[in-house]
């Protein structure tokens, strides 16, 4: 069973050779996570909805509903154990929906904390 339900909005700058740069993203991921005494490493898969198709000369989106998935790894800030540091891979694709399904490949960081 997955340890969170990780809901996204990103905004993305990406070539297009219609000229349009800017992307919104919705995304849902189920999100399996092994927390350890230095920190956690997760794997998800899920949805995303983007505002618009991708299209140029490395990565073509010809949908804009994609799937997500990701591998990643966090660790607990010295004085915090509340707070973590993690960078992830991630891969989108529609899983062959539409053609060509060139896929995008992303590097992600990320900085979490409770809010009590």
């Amino acid at each position: 069973m997955p340890a969170q339900l990780q809901l996204g909005l990103g905004v993305w700058r990406v070539p297009d050779i219609r000229g349009t740069t800017r992307r919104f993203d919705l995304s849902a991921t189920p999100v399996w996570r092994n927390g350890t005494s230095w920190g956690y490493i997760e794997g998800g898969i899920g949805l995303y909805l983007l505002s618009k198709t991708i299209n140029n000369d490395e990565n073509r989106l010809p949908s804009t509903f994609q799937f997500g998935s990701h591998v990643g790894v966090g660790f607990k800030l010295h004085g915090r154990h509340d707070a973590m540091v993690g960078i992830a891979y991630q891969h989108l694709s529609n899983a062959g929906i539409k053609q060509p399904n060139g896929g995008i490949d992303l590097l992600m960081a990320t900085v979490s904390f409770p809010i009590r």
